[in-house]
């Protein structure tokens, strides 16, 4: 990430005080001790953006502070993001909420008219979405690890 874009960047991502810190961007530094966590974590979703994969699958991503604001950022690139949460938090960010229980069965709930018939489609058998590549937003809603 060179200097001239990526501070703009950190900026979609509210870090944008990351590389005055380090001395820019283009150096090397033990990063683990100059930034907290969630410093770290927006800086590796920075790096996810920067890279624009058609696909991102963001693991708990809201333990970050700013994480409906780090999706938007992801979706402004055009990124499709398959999200795992044990939580509702960020469900007003996905168009699909995918909930799995821990005894093996699921339920999906679409937030967009458009795509219920994909919803319809999308049954026990496991017939696959022809819209989940079509920019869908999906949060796949797991049983809390501590919950057993």
């Amino acid at each position: 990430m060179d200097s001239s874009g990526g501070e703009d960047l950190l900026g979609d991502f509210g870090i944008e005080g990351v590389a005055a810190r380090a001395g820019g961007l283009d150096v090397e530094r033990d990063w683990v001790n100059l930034l907290g966590l969630s410093e770290q974590q927006l800086l590796v979703l920075s790096r996810v953006a920067l890279a624009r994969p058609e696909f991102a699958f963001l693991f708990r991503i809201d333990t970050t502070l700013r994480a409906a604001e780090t999706m938007r950022a992801l979706k402004a690139r055009s990124i499709t993001c398959v999200t795992f949460s044990d939580s509702d938090t960020l469900r007003d960010e996905h168009d699909c909420v995918l909930r799995l229980d821990g005894s093996g069965s699921w339920t999906m709930k679409w937030r967009i008219r458009r795509r219920l018939r994909c919803a319809a489609m999308a049954t026990s058998k496991g017939t696959p979405c022809k819209y989940v590549g079509a920019r869908s937003y999906v949060l796949v809603r797991i049983p809390r690890l501590d919950a057993r």
